[in-house]
């Protein structure tokens, strides 16, 4: 009996070493990739969201919309909600962009691509959209924001496809709380104190 479990659980061990070394090593190599094609130009790996930030139209805010791929329904909310609220545009010069990965099927990369085409906001890197790409998804969004919108977006406002925006304390605290100076030196974040 002892020995039936040493040898079961060396089995298992030897089992689960091999697959964590096998895994390890599959996903370097995809981050090496993934790292190794950062500078690609996007238009090469995805739909490039076109004049978003037009130099003769200034932004008071670029949204900087994290969203997972399936999410359409959400970023169609934010349009919705957003771009199509006449009181919003009255008080704030803005634009939203959406990032995404890719799909790992022809049906959903199909769907986000013709979204892409038809709306011009989602921006499809080159990766595939998920929850352990996050980081990615983040360091491309800033890249592509810098390589397009830093002389047109006053302020870049990075937000979650399940978080709402309430755009009229946003605008509040942009006008009492930013100066140029701030605004081109800082990241803002909001924080939770404790509530007891």
């Amino acid at each position: 009996s002892k020995m039936f479990f040493k040898t079961c659980f060396l089995t298992g061990f030897i089992f689960v070493s091999t697959a964590l070394l096998i895994f390890t090593v599959y996903n370097s190599v995809d981050e090496q990739n993934l790292v190794a094609r950062y500078d690609a130009p996007f238009y090469l790996d995805g739909w490039f969201a076109q004049e978003l930030c037009d130099t003769s139209k200034p932004l008071d805010v670029l949204f900087f919309v994290h969203t997972a791929l399936e999410h359409s329904s959400r970023r169609d909310f934010y349009r919705e909600t957003l771009q199509r609220n006449s009181k919003i545009g009255e008080l704030l010069r803005f634009n939203l962009v959406f990032f995404v990965g890719q799909s790992n099927t022809t049906v959903g990369q199909q769907a986000v691509e013709e979204e892409a085409k038809k709306y011009g906001d989602v921006v499809i890197f080159p990766f595939l959209d998920t929850y352990r790409n996050l980081t990615y998804k983040f360091l491309y969004g800033l890249k592509w924001v810098n390589d397009h919108c830093k002389n047109s977006a006053k302020y870049v406002v990075k937000i979650d496809d399940d978080a709402l925006v309430n755009v009229f304390l946003l605008v509040d605290y942009l006008h009492t709380n930013m100066t140029d100076d701030v605004a081109s030196n800082s990241i803002h974040c909001l924080t939770w104190k404790r509530t007891r």
